[in-house]
């Protein structure tokens, strides 16, 4: 669960594809993506395996800006502020 907040946006997404289906699997194949204005395609293949649900397959895109759409699952530390994210390079000053 990404614990979104109500009415928080992560932006436009749209997806076409001709879907095959059987028992447990489903194939997207010919998929066009588009998320927030970046358009990309491929295919993606949904099915269980053992019980735990499998994702499969491939989206190429020519450029992809995720920060907005990341922005909606990734709390974001204020200008200014070490956050969760930050690596801390100083081992390079050892080199």
């Amino acid at each position: 669960q990404a614990g979104l907040a109500p009415g928080a946006a992560i932006g436009a997404v749209s997806i076409a594809s001709k879907v095959n289906a059987s028992a447990g699997r489903v194939k997207f194949e010919n998929t066009t993506v588009t998320l927030n204005n970046n358009p990309g395609m491929g295919a993606l293949d949904f099915s269980v395996a053992d019980g735990r649900p499998v994702v499969a397959g491939t989206l190429a895109f020519d450029t992809l800006d995720l920060r907005s759409f990341l922005s909606a699952f990734t709390p974001v530390a204020p200008t200014g502020e070490v956050g969760p994210g930050d690596i801390d390079t100083s081992f390079a000053d050892r080199i």
